[in-house]
């Protein structure tokens, strides 16, 4: 498995456990403070009690686990985006310093992150 296969398998584990949901793959939509097109690997949109949903979901690929800058980037990312939600997901795991950062944030955005184990 490669990144770009890791990312299609983690987009199809989301659409099967939400079907009714919009939910896209490799996406581009503009910042509004950078004013460019960023990628999203995952992007999933709905409505909730008659609120915009917007969760942007980050795949971290790596050999090695996330650390704090990749959080602190993601987090930037999230409030370019206007994002309501955002969770980085790793198959390595993340660094005690990112999960710290991740839960402190004081920002008015939800950041998970969550371990999804590689399958054959």
């Amino acid at each position: 498995m490669n990144w770009k296969d890791y990312e299609i398998y983690i987009t199809k584990h989301f659409q099967s456990l939400f079907p009714e949901t919009s939910i896209k793959h490799d996406i581009r939509r503009e910042g509004l403070m950078s004013k460019t097109k960023r990628q999203i690997d995952i992007l999933i949109e709905g409505k909730i009690a008659g609120f915009d949903l917007k969760v942007i979901v980050d795949c971290k690929y790596f050999n090695k686990k996330v650390d704090v800058k990749a959080v602190e980037s993601f987090l930037s990312f999230l409030q370019d985006l206007k994002a309501s939600k955002g969770i980085l997901i790793t198959n390595n795991g993340y660094t005690d310093a990112a999960y710290n950062r991740a839960t402190y944030d004081s920002q008015d955005i939800e950041l998970r992150i969550m371990v999804l184990l590689q399958f054959s």
